[in-house]
């Protein structure tokens, strides 16, 4: 909702675009939808963001060995006016809007190149969704457990941007 999100940017400096799948190029409108307003994404996903905004823009949690070291880096962002202004360069020569326009061209030709092969098969019943979209070759597992009181964020994959644990206390 946008009034949410124009509150939010008034109040808050960051805004958590995690997806809820790790799919390549899979990126939501949590991340596209926030760089209209001044507030830094920290974003956890499995798309590539610098395809559409530089990589100042946005700060992507893989990058960091653990959370304390994000934690710390937010922090100095936050006190720091200069360094924190500088996520918002990169809007003096991309406006949004274009980028918004562009993304929904994509979104529009693979939806209609979609439904022209779904047209055909549309009245098959498929018993394994995850094979027929190939969620085994596309996606990466998530696994949440609880280890002695900490938290324990482990993403399975043998791709290499996803090669991270995080034990650290939420």
């Amino acid at each position: 909702d946008q009034n949410c999100r124009e509150y939010l940017a008034k109040k808050y400096k960051f805004f958590l675009a995690f997806e809820n799948s790790f799919c390549n190029e899979y990126i939501t409108e949590k991340f596209f939808n926030t760089l209209q307003y001044n507030v830094i994404p920290v974003v956890l996903g499995g798309g590539d963001y610098s395809k559409y905004v530089p990589k100042s823009a946005f700060i992507n949690i893989i990058e960091y060995r653990n959370l304390e070291e994000l934690a710390k880096y937010m922090t100095f962002l936050s006190s720091n006016q200069t360094a924190y202004s500088e996520f918002f360069k990169w809007k003096k020569f991309i406006e949004f809007d274009k980028i918004e326009r562009s993304f929904t061209h994509y979104c529009e030709m693979c939806i209609k190149l979609q439904l022209e092969e779904f047209i055909g098969i549309q009245h098959k019943i498929f018993e394994n969704h995850s094979k027929f979209f190939k969620i085994e070759k596309n996606c990466n597992g998530i696994k949440l457990n609880e280890i002695d009181g900490k938290t324990n964020l482990k993403l399975d994959s043998s791709s290499e941007f996803l090669k991270m644990r995080y034990l650290e206390s939420i």
